[in-house]
């Protein structure tokens, strides 16, 4: 122990953070990220980033990792709540890691508000949950704001059909990153994404899990002390996600 707080002695796997979730099964539950946790979903969407761009590469595309805006500064719209592990480890946290600089409309959630701080800000990048991107994405003024500074679209949260994806390329013009995620709070954010060809190919998965993501899915019934040795269920069949 130290008197000086920025002395302090820190493991990987202490605790960082602790975040409340229910789901939709009860009462609030504190759930703990760990600063490995942190780094490991920044690393992870350094990862995402870069393959993205190497597949935008391959098929004549500029391949940039990170989009940029005026000033060559890339700018972001946070539009999830911090107390969120998609607001604060996958937004607020990636932002500083990057030195992006990034957006938060006031207020309650107001489609044509955001359409508006897009114009006005120059928002390159804009992750959300679907409800939200439907609802800019479905509204009858997005013609009238200039929505092409969007390049990147991501969203997780809740099943989204393809038919978002069409609708997103429809009112984002030069939108080329499109990535549906799964993740819990347990996980420190993003556990599996799908982006690039393959969101195209096969629109309502949500992807492959991420580089350090150990995942199968397993009998159901299984008892919890026995789930590390449990062997994956066969292709197609459903279970519980580990």
């Amino acid at each position: 122990a130290t008197d000086d707080p920025w002395d302090s002695p820190l493991a990987e796997d202490d605790p960082a953070v602790i975040f409340y979730t229910s789901g939709t099964t009860g009462r609030p539950k504190g759930a703990i990220s760990s600063h490995r946790g942190l780094v490991a979903n920044l690393q992870n969407t350094f990862y995402f980033a870069a393959r993205g761009a190497m597949e935008a590469a391959a098929n004549g595309g500029g391949g940039s990792v990170l989009p940029t805006g005026d000033g060559g500064q890339m700018v972001g719209m946070l539009t999830s709540p911090l107390f969120h592990v998609s607001g604060c480890h996958s937004n607020l946290v990636v932002s500083f890691a990057i030195g992006a600089r990034l957006v938060i409309p006031p207020g309650r959630f107001d489609p044509e508000k955001i359409m508006a701080t897009i114009e006005k800000e120059k928002v390159a990048v804009w992750s959300a949950v679907p409800t939200m991107i439907w609802r800019v994405a479905d509204d009858p003024r997005r013609h009238d704001y200039d929505l092409s500074s969007i390049v990147s679209i991501a969203y997780g949260g809740s099943p989204s059909a393809g038919e978002l994806q069409r609708l997103v390329r429809a009112t984002f013009p030069n939108v080329g990153s499109i990535g549906n995620a799964y993740g819990l709070t347990e996980t420190s954010s993003v556990a599996t994404v799908n982006g690039g060809a393959e969101a195209r190919e096969r629109p309502d998965s949500v992807g492959r899990p991420m580089p350090v993501v150990e995942l199968k899915i397993i009998d159901p019934t299984i008892a919890t002390e026995d789930i590390v040795g449990a062997d994956d269920l066969p292709a197609g069949t459903t279970g519980e996600i580990c």
